[in-house]
């Protein structure tokens, strides 16, 4: 689970690196989306908690 949860914050991270332009990078979008998705699945968390966990990890201060 440890690398999937690697997998999904490096997408994350590429996704916020290309300032969440969907009209121009929708295959970020898309390759985070499939590793949030197996994260769910694995460790039975929500979208919003993976996210938040995501989040944690990279020094990002949630309110």
């Amino acid at each position: 689970m440890l690398d999937q949860f690697l997998r999904a914050t490096n997408a994350y991270q590429a996704w916020l690196d290309c300032g969440k332009d969907y009209a121009s990078f929708e295959h970020l979008y898309h390759e985070w989306d499939k590793e949030c998705v197996e994260m769910m699945r694995l460790s039975g968390m929500n979208r919003m908690m993976v996210i938040n966990q995501i989040r944690k990890a990279l020094g990002i201060v949630t309110s």
